[in-house]
C-alpha cells in the first residue's frame, strides 16, 4: 500500500495538496536539517521529514497533509506506521497534520491530538475563482471603501515578480515590517535567516513573490504570497504601523489577490486565525483575525496536529524529554524545532 519513491519533483501530481507538500518546502526543510523523502500512497506522492534526537529517537512529521478522503486515513495510518517500523531502527513518533476540516476528521485509532502547537490550524479562506468584480462585491462595504480610499490617496503597489526590485532588498523590508508587526502583536517571530531561506526557493520556482504597498515614498506594508495550481497563500506579512488613514494594506491585499488568479489561483488562503471557538478580545490573534474578517468572516477550522506513537518506550521519553529540548533549541537558536 504504501513504497518508497525516488526523492525528486512530484509538483506535477500535488495539485490539489499544500504547498508544505511541494518539492520546494522538502527543499527547503532538507536545508534545515530535517531528512525528507516521499512514500505514494494510492498514486499520491506524501512528503514525510524525519530527524534523529539524542536519547528519543527517530522523529517523523508529515507537513500539512496528505489532503485524502475521509475513509483512507485508518488504511493510511497503518500503512506509514508499518512502513517506518520495517525501514528505521529507533522510530518514537509520527506527527501528522492532516489537512482536512475538522468537523469531517475521524482520527485513527491511536492518533492523539497535539493541544500545544504553535502551528495554526485555523485560516480565513476567500474563493476568488469568480470574475474579479463579484469577488470585490463580496466583501463588506467598508473593505471596498478602503480599497477605494487607498487607489484615491495615490498608494503604489510593487510586486517582486513584475518589477527590478531584488530579492534580498525584498527579503530585508518585509522581515523589518514583521518585526515591526510582532512587536505589536506579540507573537513569536522566526529568525531572519528561516524566511528568506524559503522565501528564496519560493520565489524562484515561481511560487511565490513579494507584494509590497508604498505610500509617500515609503513602503508601510508586505507580505510574501505563495501559489501553486488553484491555491494561494498570503504566508507572510506586516506593517509598520504608519499612515494608517492610507489603508495601504487593504489595497495591497485585493492586488495580492487579483495577481494570484492571474496565476490560475481560485482559493486565496490567509493563513492564520483562532479556532472558530475561540473568538474573544484576549485571545493573541484577535487583531489579525479582524483584519483577514474584513474581506470573509467566516473560519475555516482544521484537524490539527496529531501525534502517532511508534514505539511506546520512545513515545514516553518524547512526552518527558521532547518540551526540555524544544525550550533549549528555542534560546540558543531563537527557532522553534517543528
Amino acid at each position: 500500500m504504501i513504497k518508497s519513491l525516488q526523492f525528486k519533483n512530484y509538483n506535477s501530481k500535488l495539485k490539489s495538496q499544500h504547498f508544505q507538500q511541494l518539492y520546494t518546502w522538502a527543499q527547503f526543510k532538507q536545508s534545515t536539517g530535517w531528512n525528507p523523502f516521499y512514500l505514494e500512497f494510492d498514486d499520491l506522492p506524501i512528503l514525510v521529514l524525519s530527524k534523529d534526537l539524542p536519547l528519543i529517537g527517530t522523529v517523523f512529521q508529515i507537513p500539512k497533509g496528505p489532503v485524502l478522503s475521509i475513509d483512507d486515513y485508518e488504511k493510511f495510518s497503518q500503512s506509514v506506521q508499518d512502513y517506518i517500523r520495517t525501514n528505521y531502527k529507533h522510530p518514537a513518533i509520527l506527527r501528522v497534520d492532516p489537512h482536512i476540516l475538522e468537523s469531517q476528521f475521524k482520527a485513527p485509532g491511536n492518533w492523539q491530538k497535539e493541544n500545544t502547537s504553535m502551528q495554526f490550524s485555523s485560516t480565513v479562506l476567500l474563493d476568488i475563482s469568480d470574475p474579479l468584480d463579484p469577488v470585490l462585491a463580496s466583501f463588506k462595504q467598508k473593505t471596498r471603501y478602503n480599497i477605494r480610499l487607498a487607489n484615491k490617496k495615490g498608494v503604489e503597489i510593487i510586486n517582486s515578480q513584475k518589477s527590478q526590485i531584488s530579492i534580498e532588498n525584498s527579503v530585508d523590508t518585509l522581515y523589518k515590517l514583521m518585526a515591526i508587526t510582532q512587536s505589536r502583536a506579540g507573537y513569536f517571530l522566526r529568525p531572519k535567516t528561516y524566511f528568506a531561506n524559503y522565501w528564496n526557493r519560493y520565489h524562484q520556482a515561481d511560487h511565490g513573490t513579494f507584494i509590497f504597498a508604498k505610500y509617500q515614498d515609503q513602503i508601510i506594508a508586505g507580505g510574501f504570497f505563495i501559489y501553486h495550481d488553484q491555491l494561494g497563500y498570503y504566508k507572510d506579512g506586516g506593517s509598520n504601523g504608519q499612515h494608517r488613514s492610507s489603508m495601504a494594506p487593504y489595497l495591497l491585499q485585493w492586488e495580492a489577490m487579483s495577481y494570484l488568479k492571474s496565476q490560475g489561483v481560485e482559493q486565496y488562503d490567509f493563513v492564520g486565525a483562532p479556532h472558530s471557538t475561540q473568538l474573544d478580545n484576549n485571545h493573541p490573534f484577535e487583531s489579525i483575525y479582524k483584519f483577514k474578517s474584513m474581506f470573509n468572516p467566516e473560519i475555516t477550522d482544521y484537524a490539527g496536529i496529531y501525534n502517532v506513537p511508534l514505539d511506546p518506550d520512545r513515545y514516553k521519553r518524547y512526552q518527558k524529554y521532547f518540551r526540555y529540548y524544544n525550550s533549549i533549541y528555542i534560546r540558543t537558536k531563537k527557532d522553534i524545532f517543528y
